[in-house]
C-alpha cells in the first residue's frame, strides 16, 4: 500500500504536531518495511535520520500551506498514485482522490477559541468538513476521542485511538560531560523547575509564574524556573506578567531550543511543571517521564490521562495548590525519586512499535473501505 503523509509540520524548528510528524516517520520507518510511504509537503521537509528505500519525500513548493494542501496536493497524489492520504496534522484535502486518515489532536480551537488566534480558527473550522470526509479518524488520546463524539459528534466507529509515541532519542542523560555542557551553555542555575511549550495562552503560564512567585516568597532562593519554548502569540504578556511579579533572574526564559537538547534539560531539572488549560496528550510530559524528571501536571484533558499515577496534579487555576506542590516536589527527594521510576515505567508503555502496529490497522481499515 503506497501511503501519502502530509509531511509539513517536519520543518526546521518543530514544536508538537511537528514533533508528532516526525515521530510518525522515524516510527514507520523503523518497523514497518512492507509498505511505501510519500512524504509530501509544500515547503523542505527536515528529519532527523535517513529514509529508507520504502520512503520518499516529495515537496512542490507553494507560498500558502492550506491552498495547496486543497488544490494542489489533489493532483500529486493522483499522479503518485496514493492509496491513502495520512493528514497528522488535522486536516486533508477535501476532495482527495483517495480515502483520507487525519490524526485529531485536540479540540481547543473549538472549546477554548479565546486561547488561538483567529486565523487558527478559522483554519479549524475546515475540520468537521475534513472529518466527514475521512474513512479515520486518529484520536491521540481516549480524551481526544470523547471531545470528538460530545462536540462534533464523529461517529465512534469512525474513531481510532492511538496515543503518541515518545520520540526517538529521548532517555535520561546520565553523562556529566553532556549534562555539564548543557547547564554552561544555557546558564541553567544549579536548581530549577521546568516548562516546555509555546508561550501562548493555552499554556496557562501566567498561573505558572503566580504559583511559582508564591512559591518563591517562601523559599530562600536556590530553585529557579526555567521556561522553554518559541515565543507565540500572546507571549508579550506572559513577559509583562514576569515583570509585574518582580521575579527577575529568578524565571528564565530560554525560547527555542532543538528537540536533541531536551533530554538533558528534564535529566537536569528537578521537575517538569505543566499546568496548561486544556493538552489533547501533553508531549513534554512523557518526555520528561522517559528522562527521569519527576510531573507536576494541570488535572485535566489528555494531560491527566497522559501522565496516569506517575505524576503530581492539580487544578490549572489552582495557585495555592501549584505552589504548595512545587514547595513539596523541591524539599522531598525521596517523592521526587519515586515519581522518576514509577515516570520511566508509564513511558515504557508508549513504544513507537506500538503506536506503528496501531497505525497500521488504521490504514488497513482505510484501504479496505475503498471496496
Amino acid at each position: 500500500m503506497r501511503v501519502a503523509i502530509d509531511a509539513r509540520a517536519a520543518d526546521r524548528r518543530p514544536s508538537g504536531v511537528g514533533i508528532y510528524t516526525r515521530t510518525l516517520i522515524s516510527s514507520l520507518a523503523a518497523h514497518d518495511g512492507d509498505n511505501s510511504y510519500l512524504l509530501v509537503s509544500n515547503r523542505p521537509v527536515f528529519l532527523s535520520n535517513a529514509l529508507p528505500s520504502n520512503m520518499q519525500v516529495i515537496e512542490e513548493a507553494h507560498s500558502v500551506g492550506n491552498l495547496w494542501l486543497q488544490i494542489q496536493c489533489p493532483r500529486l497524489l493522483r499522479r503518485l498514485g496514493a492509496d491513502i492520504f495520512h493528514g497528522p496534522n488535522f486536516l486533508a484535502p477535501l476532495f482527495a482522490p483517495c480515502p483520507t486518515v487525519l490524526t485529531i489532536h485536540d479540540l481547543s480551537s473549538f472549546l477554548f477559541p479565546k486561547l488561538h488566534t483567529v486565523r487558527n480558527n478559522l483554519v479549524q473550522r475546515l475540520l468537521p468538513a475534513a472529518i466527514r470526509r475521512a474513512a479515520r479518524v486518529v484520536a491521540i488520546s481516549e480524551n481526544t476521542k470523547r471531545d470528538l463524539i460530545q462536540h462534533l459528534h464523529v461517529p465512534e466507529e469512525k474513531i481510532r485511538v492511538a496515543p503518541n509515541a515518545l520520540p526517538p532519542g529521548v532517555s535520561r542523560v546520565e553523562d556529566k560531560r553532556v549534562l555539564d555542557d548543557t547547564r554552561r551553555r544555557y546558564e541553567l542555575p544549579d536548581r530549577f523547575f521546568l516548562f516546555v511549550g509555546t508561550l501562548e495562552p493555552r499554556k496557562n503560564i501566567p498561573r505558572l509564574l503566580d504559583a511559582f512567585a508564591l512559591f518563591a516568597r517562601r523559599d530562600e532562593g536556590q530553585t529557579h524556573l526555567v521556561l522553554v519554548g518559541e515565543h507565540g502569540w500572546g507571549a508579550q504578556e506572559v513577559l509583562a506578567h514576569h515583570r509585574r511579579l518582580q521575579l527577575g533572574d529568578r524565571v528564565r526564559f530560554l525560547g527555542y531550543v532543538d528537540h536533541g537538547e531536551l533530554p538533558s534539560l528534564y535529566s537536569l531539572a528537578r521537575a517538569l511543571i505543566m499546568p496548561s488549560v486544556y493538552e489533547g496528550f501533553g508531549l513534554p510530559v512523557l518526555e520528561a517521564m522517559a528522562c527521569g524528571a519527576p510531573v507536576l501536571a494541570a488535572e485535566n484533558s489528555g494531560l491527566a490521562e497522559t501522565a496516569g499515577d506517575a505524576a503530581l496534579t492539580c487544578h490549572h487555576d489552582d495557585v495555592e495548590r501549584m505552589a504548595e506542590l512545587m514547595s513539596v516536589l523541591d524539599r522531598d527527594e525521596e517523592l521526587r525519586a519515586r515519581l522518576a521510576e514509577k515516570g520511566r515505567e508509564r513511558a515504557k508503555q508508549f513504544a513507537p512499535r506500538t503506536f506503528v502496529e496501531a497505525m497500521q490497522q488504521v490504514y488497513r481499515e482505510t484501504l479496505e473501505s475503498r471496496s
